[in-house]
């Protein structure tokens, strides 16, 4: 391709893993032999059968055409979303210009740059395909559990195996999304038991299908490692705000809680501060 800069790191990366597909399923590392790929390689299939069934070049594929019609349906869905749970015409704008514009409050920037993309969605599209890719199937899975968790609507029994689909896509599409998906519906979960003091079997159900897809992906689409997706009290003591020089003597368990909670005090300053203005 002519006409572009010096491309960005790991563009050449997510070339090698399309050129992978192309050959190999399942993939294996393309500059190990023999080693299995251990990664959510659910995007370079998608442009590797794209490829394969057009002609057009896998470059060609990852620089200029296989992100527009993902974010196309990374907005319609978000839309479609909105408009479903909030039933106002204007939901489905507002929704899509928080996804699209938005960023989480910093709590400690003067430490560290943002640890997560949060929602700076148009960062990190052209660079980040599985981000991309993700966040499309992600909308999707959002629509559709939507769908099937309204007390109002009469689904079939087919849509379940739509939902099926989806969180399946999910899992192999970015790895930190079930983990998203499992907290959304805990949280529907307990808060249908607290608010109406029944159990919502339907959430319940959906969870139960979620953490089975998220254990299956973990070990044969991961093959149990975890690259960048730590969970549990560890996982605390990467917060930058415990993680500084001299601090590694202290117990990991009070290391992470006191960690933890300065975290959330700086939150509250800053949203309390926006809620003031």
């Amino acid at each position: 391709l002519t006409g572009t800069d010096t491309p960005y790191l790991d563009m050449p990366f997510h070339l090698a893993l399309i050129g992978e597909l192309i050959f190999h399923v399942p993939p294996q590392i393309p500059y190990v032999s023999g080693v299995p790929l251990a990664y959510h390689w659910f995007f370079y299939a998608d442009v590797a059968a794209t490829s394969w069934a057009t002609g057009a070049e896998p470059v060609t594929l990852l620089y200029r055409l296989s992100g527009l019609p993902m974010f196309v349906a990374f907005v319609l869905l978000t839309a479609a979303g909105a408009q479903r749970l909030v039933e106002h015409r204007a939901s489905g704008l507002i929704a899509v210009a928080i996804a699209l514009f938005g960023t989480a409050a910093g709590a400690y920037r003067w430490l560290v740059g943002s640890p997560v993309y949060t929602t700076q969605t148009l960062g990190t599209t052209w660079i980040s395909p599985t981000n991309l890719f993700g966040l499309a199937i992600f909308a999707a899975v959002t629509l559709a559990f939507i769908d099937l968790l309204h007390d109002r609507t009469s689904l079939p029994r087919r849509h379940w195996l739509l939902v099926g689909l989806l969180v399946v896509g999910a899992a192999g599409a970015k790895a930190s999304l079930l983990p998203l998906l499992i907290a959304g519906l805990l949280v529907a979960v307990v808060g249908m038991a607290v608010a109406n003091r029944r159990l919502h079997r339907t959430a319940a159900l959906s969870l139960a299908m979620v953490v089975v897809v998220f254990a299956l992906a973990a070990a044969l689409l991961y093959r149990g490692s975890a690259p960048g997706l730590v969970i549990g009290i560890k996982s605390l003591t990467l917060n930058p705000v415990v993680n500084i020089p001299g601090a590694q003597g202290a117990p990991l368990l009070a290391l992470a809680v006191a960690g933890f909670g300065i975290a959330v005090l700086l939150w509250l300053f800053m949203w309390g501060g926006a809620l003031g203005l």
